[in-house]
């Protein structure tokens, strides 16, 4: 059995640039042969230029090869020099992906925070504060000890107007009272929705001087004058039950302040009904 020692030099696409061995042609796809006798496909595809590898021993034609094979191509320089450009230019693409990622998340972040914030402290309806925020603001006028007035705004019959019209016509009036409430009072007079038909007003007695009746006055002439046009057909006209009370020590907080005043809407409401 012979032994001779062999080399074949083949480029990146496997087509036999040059060999002493005269069974293998140049210009000869060596692939299916080193796949599927050698096996040392993807060892051949890891080498790097000028590298060198050795198949020993390889059985061929009844005889022993030891076949050196080298990968044999030369990269053009200008080539070169346009991957390195490219790399870099990813890198930089990369980097400022990366930058871009980081100020996404955390203006993200900040969104949600927000949202978070809004939700804690507003209604998502009318775009008035909320209950809890209109407790934490009694909590900072009684801290300070300044003199304030609450008052409460209950819609009459609304659950009526609600079935009647659908609930979306009872969450237009709900925004149209929201409406009539900002444009009427200026920013001093804290202005909720504590829940369902459900409205406080929050007067500073310090800034507003005139009589809490003549703010009434006003908001019932509006109520008047403004009913909801729900559709071209439906106009939908509504009347409001006040209650107010100046706040005084006796309350230990604001919770109980505002339990007692809804408390004394809901008597004035009935008292209402029964003297129709």
């Amino acid at each position: 059995m012979q032994n001779r020692s062999s080399y074949i030099l083949f480029d990146t696409s496997f087509i036999v640039k040059q060999t002493n061995d005269p069974s293998f042609e140049l210009n000869k796809d060596v692939r299916e042969y080193l796949y599927e006798i050698v096996g040392m496909e993807e060892n051949i595809l890891s080498l790097q230029e000028d590298e060198n590898i050795e198949i020993p021993m390889v059985l061929r034609n009844d005889l022993y090869y030891d076949i050196h094979i080298k990968l044999f191509y030369q990269t053009p320089r200008a080539y070169k020099a346009t991957l390195e450009q490219h790399s870099k230019q990813i890198n930089q693409y990369t980097n400022t992906l990366k930058e871009i990622n980081k100020k996404t998340l955390a203006q993200e972040i900040n969104k949600a925070k927000r949202e978070l914030e809004y939700v804690v402290q507003y209604d998502t309806l009318t775009g008035l504060a909320n209950r809890s925020y209109l407790l934490k603001e009694i909590d900072n006028y009684t801290n300070k000890q300044s003199s304030f007035t609450l008052c409460l705004l209950d819609i009459d019959n609304f659950h009526t107007l609600n079935d009647e019209y659908g609930s979306h016509a009872g969450d237009m009036l709900l925004k149209h009272i929201s409406t009539l409430l900002t444009n009427t009072f200026n920013e001093n007079i804290f202005a909720s929705r504590i829940f369902g038909d459900s409205f406080a007003l929050l007067f500073n007695s310090q800034e507003h001087k005139n009589p809490l009746q003549d703010y009434i006055a006003t908001i019932e002439r509006k109520i008047k004058q403004n009913p909801l046009r729900y559709t071209k057909e439906d106009l939908i006209s509504f009347e409001c039950t006040f209650c107010f009370e100046h706040y005084s020590s006796k309350y230990a907080n604001a919770k109980l302040f505002l339990e007692h005043l809804q408390n004394n809407m809901k008597r004035k409401k009935i008292d209402k009904k029964l003297t129709r």
